[in-house]
């Protein structure tokens, strides 16, 4: 099952399954939360335009 989520980019999904049954031995949380991190900024960065001052007027 964490597999399942981790492949289908769901890692905080996956974490959060990781601390509720107390699998922190067998799938440590912090390579999946530092993925997911790698994630966000990967995708953020191409999508600059709506982010610069005055971009909500």
């Amino acid at each position: 099952v964490i597999e399942s989520l981790v492949n289908s980019g769901r890692q905080i999904d996956a974490v959060n399954f990781i601390y509720s049954f107390q699998l922190t031995e067998s799938f440590p949380p912090v390579p999946l939360l530092k993925t997911y991190l790698k994630d966000v900024r990967r995708n953020s960065q191409g999508k600059g335009g709506n982010a610069g001052p005055g971009a909500a007027q």
